[in-house]
């Protein structure tokens, strides 16, 4: 009726093989997932576009000097990022640096990439009302945002990257007309 005692042990010999065995294999799976996201991180996945300065590098504002600037294009992330939205942040900068340099140049226009999770930049979140990555268009005027815009639909053109910049550089030109730039 009960098997004997050996097949007993043989049986428990064999699941523990396979546990072992799936263990492995499950670390293995993990050690090559944070290879390839540490290859996304050093922007080697998109060897084609430019690098990006970020917020960390580059000050939002002269220290006790507000911003001089009327527009701000801002990309807000997550500290831990999937490759959508390094690809997302890659290609807003590119859009931005190839379209707008004069403006980038003359001061007129920002471009900032933000963690949204570090504690001091906590009041985005609540400014823009952010609960993802996002891309927004800013308007400032004498250091206070007065009008903002989510570019919600970059997510649609994450995977085209000439459909992406040509609809962020449409978006850009509309909110930001021409005529405003040297009020």
């Amino acid at each position: 009726m009960f098997p004997k005692k050996e097949t007993r042990r043989i049986n428990a010999r064999t699941g523990m093989q396979r546990h072992g065995i799936l263990l492995f294999l499950g670390l293995g799976l993990l050690l090559a997932g944070l290879f390839s996201y540490d290859q996304f991180q050093e922007n080697k996945s998109f060897p084609d576009l430019a690098p990006i300065a970020h917020v960390d590098q580059v000050s939002l504002f002269p220290p006790g000097k507000e911003s001089s600037c009327q527009w701000v294009v801002y990309y807000f992330h997550r500290t831990v990022r999937c490759p959508t939205c390094l690809k997302i942040e890659m290609l807003t900068s590119q859009t931005v640096q190839e379209h707008f340099s004069d403006f980038l140049q003359e001061g007129i226009l920002e471009w900032h990439v933000i963690n949204m999770e570090e504690p001091r930049y906590q009041h985005f979140v609540n400014d823009f009302q952010l609960t993802a990555p996002s891309v927004i268009l800013a308007k400032i005027q004498n250091g206070q945002t007065i009008q903002w815009e989510t570019v919600e639909e970059v997510w649609n053109y994450a995977e085209t990257p000439a459909l992406f910049s040509d609809f962020l550089k449409e978006k850009i030109e509309k909110y930001f007309t021409p005529n405003s730039y040297r009020e």
